[in-house]
C-alpha cells in the first residue's frame, strides 16, 4: 500500500533534484510507510526534510548533524527556497530575515516576551522567563514566582498561543493570548501583584475563572480539586451509554451526598470508577484507591491500602454499608 507521505516525498525528492543540480548538493531520499524524509546536504550543512500528509513539510536545518533551526509549512516551494538560502549562506541571520516562517513559534515567543517587558518593565527582574524547548518545532513560554505561574503554548495550527494561568500548579483560568499589551496587564496582576481570583474577575471580567479558583482563594484548593474531578465523573458517566447507567449515577450521587467528594479524587479507567487520595490525576503504584467496574450483575469492588489488595462483588450498584467503611478508610489517608 502507497501511502500520501511517501507521493508527496517523491515529489519532493524530484523537485529538490531539479533545484540543486550542482554536484556540491547530494541529495537523498529515505522511508517507509507514513514516515518519508528528503535529505540535502552540503559539505558540514544540510536540511531533512520531513513530508506529512495534508501536504505538509517539516524540516530541520543542520550544521554537523546538530539542528540549528526548523520550519513546518505546506509550501513545496518556500521549503526549497528556505533549503537553499541556508546551505548557500549558512547563516541563521540570513535564514530568519528572509523566511518568516523559519522557527516561527520559538521567534513569536521572544517577540511576545520582549513585549511584554517592554510594556510593564518592573515585571522583568522580578518575575522568572524562559523559553522551554521540548521537541522539533515544540516550544512553550513560561512566567512564574513563587506559587503562581503562566504556561503558553501553540496548539495545532493556530495563529495566537494558549496562556495557562496556575497556581500551586492547578489551571484556574486560560485564555488566546492575541495583543501583548493586554496579556501584559493579566500576567503582572496574576503572577507580580498576586491578585486573587475575585481581583482577577473584576478587573478582567472577559476572563472565563471558573469554581475550582473560588476554593483557592478560601484556601481550600485540595477540596476544589477533589469537587471538579467529581463533577468531571458525573459528566462522563451521564454521556456514557450502557445497560446500568442510571444506577451508576445514582451510585455517583450517593457519594457525593456523602460528602466524598471533598475528600476523594474520582477518576476513570475506561469503564472503572477510581477513587484515591491523589493530589493530581495520574495514580503512582504505590498510592492506595478503591476502583469499581459496573455490570447488570451489580459491582465488582478492587482495594489497595498500602501492600494489601482486595476484591468482593456486590450484587446490586449501590453505596453499602461495606463499601462505606472503605470509602472512610480511604479518606483517613494523607493526600499524596
Amino acid at each position: 500500500m502507497k501511502y500520501q507521505e511517501e507521493v508527496y516525498a517523491k515529489k519532493m525528492h524530484k523537485k529538490l533534484r531539479k533545484h540543486f543540480k550542482s554536484k556540491a548538493f547530494k541529495i537523498s531520499i529515505k522511508g517507509a510507510g507514513v514516515h518519508w524524509e528528503c535529505i540535502v546536504q552540503r559539505n558540514e550543512f544540510s536540511c531533512i526534510v520531513n513530508c506529512f500528509d495534508d501536504p505538509e513539510y517539516y524540516t530541520d536545518f543542520m550544521h554537523q548533524e546538530e539542528p540549528v533551526a526548523t520550519s513546518r509549512i505546506n509550501d513545496s516551494d518556500q521549503t526549497i527556497a528556505a533549503v537553499d538560502n541556508w546551505l548557500t549562506n549558512a547563516s541563521i541571520n540570513v535564514l530568519h530575515e528572509n523566511f518568516p516562517f523559519v522557527d516561527q513559534h520559538k521567534r513569536d515567543f521572544i517577540r511576545l516576551r520582549k513585549e511584554v517587558m517592554v510594556s510593564i518593565p518592573e515585571i522583568e527582574n522580578a518575575i522568572h522567563s524562559e523559553i522551554e524547548h521540548h521537541i522539533a518545532d515544540i516550544y512553550n513560554l513560561n512566567f512564574s514566582k513563587g506559587n503562581r505561574a503562566c504556561y503558553l503554548s501553540f496548539y495545532g495550527k493556530n495563529k495566537f498561543p494558549d496562556a495557562r494561568f496556575t497556581w500551586d500548579e492547578c489551571v484556574l483560568f486560560e485564555y488566546q493570548v492575541d495583543n501583548s499589551s493586554i496579556f501584559a496587564n493579566v500576567l503582572k496582576k496574576w503572577i507580580y501583584d498576586n491578585a486573587k481570583p475575585s481581583v482577577m474577575r473584576k478587573n478582567f471580567p472577559w476572563l472565563q475563572i471558573g469554581e475550582l479558583a473560588d476554593y483557592y482563594e478560601k484556601g481550600k484548593p485540595v477540596e476544589g480539586e477533589f469537587v471538579k474531578s467529581w463533577q468531571g465523573i458525573e459528566n462522563f458517566y451521564e454521556h456514557s451509554s450502557f445497560s446500568c447507567s442510571a444506577e451508576v449515577e445514582n451510585f455517583i450521587k450517593t457519594m457525593r451526598d456523602y460528602g466524598y467528594d471533598k475528600t476523594l479524587r474520582a477518576g476513570q479507567s475506561l469503564w472503572t470508577l477510581m477513587l484515591s487520595r491523589s493530589r493530581r490525576y495520574g495514580l503512582e503504584p504505590h498510592q492506595p484507591y478503591i476502583a469499581f467496574d459496573f455490570s447488570e450483575q451489580g459491582i465488582k469492588v478492587y482495594c489497595k491500602f498500602e501492600s494489601n489488595e482486595c476484591s468482593f462483588i456486590h450484587p446490586c450498584i449501590e453505596l453499602n454499608a461495606k463499601i462505606n467503611n472503605l470509602l472512610k478508610r480511604l479518606e483517613s489517608i494523607p493526600v499524596s
